[in-house]
């Protein structure tokens, strides 16, 4: 088996440290993202509790179809039901 010279250990340090490194910078941005999407999922249940459609409507896409035990209907139509309160919203007790 071949050692390594000086030059090849320094390279394999350098790939090795970008790796651990990079690593590292994907579970940080992840964790970000996660709780970005949990304090988002907790607004929105806020937002809908208000009957704040202004701030719910950019988050449905204008194709989008909710089915609920009742029926299905589209974006529009459930907001305008948000908005009337047809049926009461409460935020969740926890939001983990």
């Amino acid at each position: 088996m071949q050692s390594l010279n000086t030059f090849q250990m320094k390279k394999l340090f350098i790939c090795l440290w970008v790796i651990l490194g990079a690593g590292h910078w994907t579970f940080a941005q992840s964790a970000d993202t996660e709780q970005e999407i949990k304090d988002l999922s907790e607004q929105k249940w806020q937002w809908m509790a208000d009957k704040n459609v202004e701030k719910l409507e950019p988050l449905f896409h204008d194709e989008s179809k909710f089915v609920h035990m009742s029926g299905s209907w589209k974006k529009d139509r459930e907001l305008e039901i948000i908005e009337s309160a047809a049926f009461g919203i409460k935020t969740p007790l926890c939001m983990t």
